[in-house]
């Protein structure tokens, strides 16, 4: 994920914020850019987020500024996690920075902490550049029960006690439906045998 950030290539075209590549421009968000990750999984139902994957926020990076004209480092600050995400600038043969901290969205049960902040700083250090912003911005859903199907998960010890519920089926993002400007109102979900779950913006 890493770039060489000290090396300036020989020769870019103008970047944004003084003007995108010809033909570039910041490139829409798609359901295959996303993930689902659990929030909250209990008896009467599940609270999830839809986020970019941070493979396709560099992807998108690469597609926008080459993949020499961009660049990210991080680094501690008061124990919380930054990542800066600097654009190269041709006039001054320099990368402009743009700095977000972690902020725990991507920590979900199973993930190790440091690959979680990892993800949550670069995402959102990206989105101050227009890349995933509009995924990024959308709220926590929920889905109750007679939605999605939740199962309970019977204890090790005890198959008479519950510890825990799981949803039948793995989601993931089918559909984003968005508004001429772009803004996302309504997002599908489906599962692995593939029936669709809808969240609408209110």
């Amino acid at each position: 994920m890493a770039k060489a950030n000290e090396m300036a290539p020989k020769m870019v075209p103008k970047m944004y914020p003084l003007e995108l590549p010809e033909g570039a421009g910041l490139i829409q968000t798609t359901a295959e850019d996303c993930c689902v990750l659990m929030d909250e999984i209990a008896e009467g139902g599940v609270r999830l987020h839809v986020l970019p994957s941070p493979a396709a926020v560099e992807h998108k990076l690469d597609l926008m500024y080459g993949p020499m004209g961009w660049g990210c480092r991080r680094y501690a600050c008061g124990g919380t996690l930054y990542c800066s995400v600097g654009v190269f600038n041709p006039l001054t043969g320099d990368y402009l920075h743009k700095d977000a901290p972690a902020v725990g969205d991507y920590m979900v049960p199973g993930m190790d902490k440091s690959k979680a902040q990892d993800a949550s700083a670069f995402v959102h250090a990206a989105a101050h550049w227009g890349v995933c912003q509009d995924v990024l911005a959308l709220p926590q859903m929920a889905f109750d029960k007679t939605q999605v199907e939740i199962i309970p998960v019977p204890s090790d010890r005890d198959s008479t006690r519950i510890k825990g519920y799981r949803l039948r089926s793995a989601l993931t993002v089918d559909k984003l439906s968005r508004l001429e400007d772009g803004s996302i109102v309504a997002v599908q979900l489906k599962d692995r045998e593939g029936k669709k779950y809808v969240w609408q913006r209110t």
